[in-house]
């Protein structure tokens, strides 16, 4: 909104309304209703169906197998006026909610703003305590399968679940190298995937493999790879990919591809810090929002670049390919592999059994290292004779136009909006 002190006062007084305000009339409940109806349509794409199938069986033993986080209409159409009001009582409430103002404004004078106009909602007694629902380890491998008339081609997640960060360390310099450490590792495999993804015969389109929370659940994360198999090639596929993930677990990462994805990791931080001046309010509340809702340091920019050089020198290579190693340790066991495919005719779906097998016969070969041929050298071996400028004048719009010996015109333009950057 448009900074002024009465602007802020009226943002902060909706903000309380929200908090502990609402009327929660009963023709309003019915009109929201249908608004929910149609958010649940508009979400209701091929995947998310099929997410809704795939829970019981990808959760077990946990509520997050019981529905996705907006619910089930049926909840929707039926519940009880008072049902709504008793939640809204009970979870909204001040140890559960926190403020983010960020703009250019007097911080001492909003501060005070906030303190007098929030400070009589009060806590109710005997709180309900806020519960993180668990998710169990899985002593069996899940083979999981879904279908929709809907969905565009095959897609394949090999998830290895791993035990999430307590959430007193999420500000620690632990997670700030677990965060490092975990972007170069799936960086390094990446480069792999993309290389096979690239060979003639490649079983698969694309392979990609990420860190994070397991699916919908805050309190357990993953390994995961995605993989979109070429059509009929569907075992093939994880078999390959699974024998690149057996790779890198048994036998690291080489030296040269290691410094490259720490060179790319600092380097994205480095253009952050570059732009420290320039970042849009967003980006800093965003930041205050990860801090509230999970814990997360939130140092500024120059401390967050010299932490990211820093522990980019420390962390010995040895420890990447331990990460590696225990990230992708077991398919035996809290391991999921989970596909979901287009249901039409001519479109043959992998079975349980089939994937599985696959799996399995990737855990079993005997696979050789891999050997880095990146070559390090320039892009340009030896740089041609310099040519002239052999004119220049001001072209529309700011530009310049050189034009050279050779009859090529050039037009140049300096801005000021991304000091990190050369854009030809």
């Amino acid at each position: 909104v448009p900074v002024s002190e009465s602007n802020t006062d009226s943002c902060l007084l909706i903000l309380h309304d929200w908090a502990d305000g609402l009327l929660l009339q009963d023709a309003e409940i019915d009109k929201e209703r249908g608004v929910i109806h149609e958010e649940w349509r508009m979400r209701s794409s091929a995947m998310m169906r099929m997410y809704e199938k795939l829970l019981p069986e990808i959760y077990p033993g946990s509520r997050y197998g019981q529905r996705l986080p907006i619910g089930t209409m049926q909840v929707i159409d039926n519940f009880k006026y008072k049902e709504l009001r008793d939640y809204y009582e009970r979870w909204y409430r001040p140890d559960l909610q926190g403020i983010v103002v960020v703009g250019d404004i007097d911080v001492d004078a909003v501060e005070a703003k906030i303190k007098a106009i929030f400070s009589p909602i009060k806590m109710p007694a005997n709180a309900e305590p806020y519960v993180h629902y668990p998710v169990p380890d899985n002593a069996e491998p899940i083979y999981a399968i879904a279908t929709d008339k809907e969905q565009a081609t095959g897609t394949i997640a090999l998830i290895f679940k791993q035990d999430a960060l307590p959430e007193e360390l999420a500000a620690s310099m632990g997670k700030i190298l677990m965060d490092m450490s975990t972007s170069v590792v799936t960086s390094v495999l990446n480069e792999r995937l993309n290389e096979l993804a690239n060979k003639p015969g490649c079983p698969f389109i694309a392979a990609q493999a990420d860190y994070s929370n397991f699916i919908l659940s805050k309190t357990k994360d993953c390994f995961m790879v995605y993989v979109v198999p070429k059509a009929g090639q569907d075992t093939a596929a994880v078999h390959t990919v699974m024998v690149e993930v057996e790779r890198a677990a048994r036998h690291g990462f080489t030296p040269s591809e290691l410094q490259r994805a720490k060179d790319k990791y600092v380097n994205a931080v480095e253009q952050l810090y570059d732009n420290r001046e320039k970042q849009e309010h967003d980006f800093f509340a965003q930041r205050c929002i990860r801090h509230f809702l999970q814990s997360y340091a939130m140092p500024d920019l120059s401390t967050q670049f010299q932490m990211t050089k820093m522990l980019a020198q420390q962390i010995p290579a040895d420890m990447y390919s331990m990460i590696m190693k225990d990230y992708a340790a077991h398919v035996d066991s809290n391991f999921i592999c989970m596909a979901m495919y287009p249901e039409k005719e001519g479109v043959a779906v992998p079975t349980a059994a089939d994937l599985r097998q696959a799996v399995e016969r990737a855990a079993a070969e005997d696979i050789q290292a891999y050997v880095d041929n990146t070559k390090n050298e320039p892009l340009v071996a030896r740089l041609p004779k310099p040519g002239k400028i052999k004119g220049e004048r001001q072209a529309d719009f700011g530009y310049t136009e050189w034009t050279l010996a050779n009859g090529a015109r050039v037009y140049f333009k300096k801005t000021d909006f991304d000091d990190s950057k050369v854009l030809f």
